[in-house]
């Protein structure tokens, strides 16, 4: 399941901006997946993120609104057996989250409390922009090492 937070923001500095983020949701729509609107509640993503985590069952990809994978990106994730992984979008690892961020099933089954807990840690950790750091920030927390860092996004 590919969850994709996005927001409607026109940046006149950045006019690609508007393109790359056609190319991510039309990428999230042929996966599948769910782009989420966050422009009027900033915690929805984290809502959608809790209903998919309560089941248990699928494969997590948590996309930002601005990384575009490939199929060499997605092939890696969903074929890695680490549970907690992330291609960066660039080359630097201290940026993971603003990427795409995997999270296996099996980490959910052993922490299924997580999202919950990470809504318990207040507005900050809920906010779409956040919430990978904030899962991220909730794994280490119970001393889950990671994430395991894959190719970075072109």
């Amino acid at each position: 399941m590919i969850l994709c937070p996005s927001v409607s923001e026109s940046d006149p500095h950045w006019p690609e901006r508007g393109r790359l983020e056609w190319e991510v949701r039309a990428f999230v729509d042929r996966s599948d997946g769910r782009v989420i609107d966050c422009s009027r509640d900033p915690e929805a993503a984290w809502r959608e993120l809790l209903e998919v985590w309560e089941r248990r069952g699928d494969l997590i990809l948590f996309l930002d609104q601005l990384a575009l994978p490939n199929e060499r990106h997605l092939g890696e994730l969903e074929g890695c057996p680490h549970d907690w992984c992330a291609c960066p979008p660039s080359p630097s690892s201290l940026d993971w989250f603003r990427g795409v961020v995997k999270v296996s099933w099996r980490l959910q089954h052993r922490h299924a409390d997580l999202v919950q807990r990470i809504g318990e840690l207040g507005p900050f950790a809920r906010h779409w922009a956040w919430l990978p750091a904030a899962l991220g920030h909730a794994l280490r927390e119970r001393h889950v090492s990671g994430p395991h860092l894959h190719h970075p996004l072109p």
